[in-house]
């Protein structure tokens, strides 16, 4: 309570200060195990009595330094199995599980209703029975934000909710179009929107210092890649201008369309490096720093087949940047894919494979361990696609092998490059997931 009211009335650096000041154990950690190893009575029987060491080094800490107390999340959604029958679905969210729970994944094949079960999320959160009739948990009444994320534009997020209730509920929009509810294609978004979205956005995590913390976080975790660690990502928001922010007018909650123009002016340049990217490095930059922005704490993030976008070989580190600040913000993303490389991100017991036969629908736990299987055999047992010697399978395997023969000293990213090139881009996610898996498996054989 003490460190939730020092939050409310000051800043990071501000609370930071005072903590210091007071010689707080739990602000400043290595303070902790210098007492500790005094074995002081008064300090164990009296000052920590009530509190685990566990709970000052993790939930204590984190809110000392700004951050908040990360709660368990229990809750559950009806999905109709047919007209007469429904099934309850279970996610549940452990804080510092390992491996982590804040990101659920429902998986299945083309036209199995992933996306009507994101969109079914979405109007009973817009029509305000969120609370009652989906969710339930026993120390969360009400989810405080949505943030819904879709790049592809064959989706239908947001099919048929009254436009009314969109209105008087909190919610974020991250993707392709202007408006989320108009499914038509004068409704996209053009370079120059996309680039007005990624610096405003960019300018907001550097003007907080804060957001500016978590957004160097997932970049951290984005140079994994190597098209990114050669970028330099930090130096790119080092290089935001927010020289505006001195008006004492400004107010980031509240621009006005001059202090847009007046951003965007300033920063131009980092909007000639931003095109730079390629197409879905740009994506993947723009969602992310867009997420650090609107996510806040009790954020149900609903994403959509992140894959239609996504250099397979990125989708792991750009999972676990999601899952990174899911954890930091203490929220939970809910995303619907077919893809077994996402999947392989993910423990079992945060997956729902949704299945149909006719109009009967079903929904079950994968048969195995998901987190860290190989693509191949999730592949096999859980979206049960066993890839015969034959057809696209057999074309696939002979171009990988001779690509392989020819540059196997390339790095896993640029082999696959190299094989996709062979096929013009031409390629479904399924062929992309097994030219990941034949080149991971002839790389193990070489070695």
């Amino acid at each position: 309570y003490f460190y939730k009211k020092l939050q409310e009335f000051f800043t990071k650096e501000q609370m930071q200060s005072i903590l210091n000041s007071l010689n707080d154990v739990a602000c400043d950690l290595s303070l902790f195990d210098e007492i500790k190893k005094k074995d002081l009575g008064v300090f164990r029987t009296s000052l920590i009595r009530d509190y685990k060491e566990e709970e000052i080094r993790s939930k204590f800490h984190r809110v000392a330094n700004g951050g908040v107390e990360l709660t368990s999340y229990n809750f559950y959604f009806d999905y109709f199995l047919n007209s007469n029958k429904s099934k309850k679905l279970d996610f549940e969210v452990k804080p510092n599980s390992l491996p982590p729970t804040n990101i659920h994944v429902v998986i299945g094949g083309n036209g199995v209703g992933k996306t009507t079960f994101l969109n079914t999320i979405l109007k009973k959160y817009f029509e305000n029975q969120m609370a009652y009739e989906i969710f339930y948990r026993s120390d969360l009444s009400v989810i405080l934000n949505l943030v819904v994320v879709s790049y592809s534009p064959f989706d239908r997020l947001f099919k048929d909710i009254e436009l009314d209730s969109i209105v008087n509920k909190k919610y974020s929009y991250i993707g392709l179009r202007e408006d989320p509810t108009v499914h038509k294609t004068e409704n996209y978004k053009n370079i120059s929107s996309t680039n007005r979205d990624f610096i405003l956005s960019l300018f907001r995590c550097k003007y907080s210092e804060v957001l500016k913390e978590k957004w160097l976080g997932l970049v951290a975790i984005l140079e994994i890649d190597g098209y990114f660690k050669n970028r330099n990502l930090s130096k790119l928001i080092e290089d935001v201008d927010i020289s505006i922010a001195k008006n004492i007018y400004f107010d980031v909650n509240n621009l006005s369309e001059s202090d847009m123009v007046i951003i965007l002016e300033k920063n131009n340049h980092l909007i000639v490096r931003f095109n730079d990217y390629s197409s879905g490095h740009k994506i993947i930059l723009l969602s992310l720093t867009k997420l650090v922005v609107e996510v806040i704490e009790k954020s149900l993030v609903i994403y959509d087949e992140p894959e239609t976008y996504l250099h397979p070989p990125l989708i792991s580190a750009y999972i676990r940047a999601l899952s990174w600040l899911m954890i930091d913000r203490n929220a939970v993303a809910v995303i619907a894919t077919h893809s077994p490389v996402i999947l392989q991100e993910v423990p079992r017991r945060s997956v729902w494979v949704i299945s149909r036969e006719g109009d009967e629908f079903g929904a079950d736990r994968p048969p195995i361990e998901t987190f860290g299987e190989s693509v191949s055999t999730l592949t096999k047992e859980v979206f049960n696609l066993k890839s015969k010697k034959s057809g696209f399978y057999t074309l696939l395997e002979d171009t990988t092998k001779k690509v392989f023969n020819e540059y196997s000293s390339l790095s896993l990213n640029e082999l696959y490059d190299v094989v996709v090139e062979k096929f013009n881009g031409e390629v479904g996610d399924e062929a992309q997931s097994i030219i990941i898996s034949l080149i991971n498996k002839m790389k193990k054989e070489r070695v």
